[in-house]
């Protein structure tokens, strides 16, 4: 009995973690990390570059749902900070979602032209809490889409008054 509330506390940790926030603390300790918004922040890539304008940085990542329902997405906030932990440049980066089904993944950047110079280091953090309120709804799975082509009646070149124009055949 003892082994299934261990296996249904790790199973539903995103879970607790949502009604009881500061076990996530206990989740940490345990080495068994917990996720209060049911969507991970992953494969972040910083990348600077020279323009003609100046030096710019661009910042890449996936957002990827974690979780077994429908969750909101916040803004994501991006802060430079310098070897010390202080913070150099911070901004928002609109995710370009708002709600991720379960399974998903979303791709998201974000750029910055004549940034802070020196060592840095890029943290990512989501920029509120979790909203309150509605769960959104699973979302159905895609339908394939059959276009089905019918083609234009004949002219009739006797009466141009009943003379129709043929649609252009759509391009796939």
């Amino acid at each position: 009995m003892l082994a299934g509330a261990i296996v249904t506390a790790i199973t539903y940790r995103s879970d607790i973690v949502r009604l009881w926030p500061k076990t996530a603390t206990l989740y940490a300790k345990l080495g068994v990390p917990a996720n209060l918004y049911g969507v991970d922040i992953q494969s972040v890539i910083v990348t600077t570059t020279l323009e003609a304008s100046g030096p710019r940085i661009e910042i890449k990542g996936i957002l990827k749902s974690v979780s077994r329902r429908p969750e909101f997405v916040p803004y994501i906030r991006l802060s430079l900070v310098d070897p010390t932990g202080r913070e150099q440049l911070t901004w928002m980066i609109d995710p370009g979602v708002e709600i991720l089904q379960p399974g998903v993944a979303h791709r998201f950047s974000s750029a910055r032209t004549n940034p802070i110079r020196g060592p840095l280091n890029a943290v990512l953090v989501f920029a509120e809490p979790p909203r309150k309120g509605p769960v959104p709804t699973l979302l159905p799975p895609p339908r394939a889409e059959s276009a089905t082509f019918k083609p234009a009646p004949e002219k009739s070149k006797s009466d141009p008054k009943h003379e129709q124009k043929q649609a252009p055949t759509p391009k796939y």
